[in-house]
């Protein structure tokens, strides 16, 4: 029982961040896991975060890119916000994105 209601907060605190705390008119990439804070299992090579986005605005990420071996952007639709997924719309890697030198 501890441990699903461990799990249960952890799902929680991710729902205030991502859905209460961040304004997809400002949007801010949230961490998603860490080292205590879980979602269906462990990851180790793999570091996820998310923000909400609005379909009416458009967006342009900036950034540095330091020793990662590699970085994608996966937008996902839902029918509404906090609604789970319907799927990927679209997908991006490093390999495809537009570099400064």
């Amino acid at each position: 029982i501890a441990e699903g209601h461990r799990f249960l907060s952890h799902v929680i605190k991710q729902a205030f961040d991502v859905h209460l705390e961040n304004d997809p008119h400002f949007p801010q990439f949230i961490k998603f896991s860490s080292p205590y804070q879980k979602v269906l299992g462990d990851n180790p090579d793999a570091f996820y975060h998310v923000c909400n986005l609005d379909n009416d605005l458009t967006y342009k990420i900036t950034g540095q890119m330091q020793d990662e071996a590699y970085v994608s952007f996966t937008l996902a639709e839902a029918k509404c916000r906090g609604c789970f997924s319907n799927g990927v719309v679209a997908d991006v890697n490093h390999f495809q994105l537009k570099m400064k030198e």
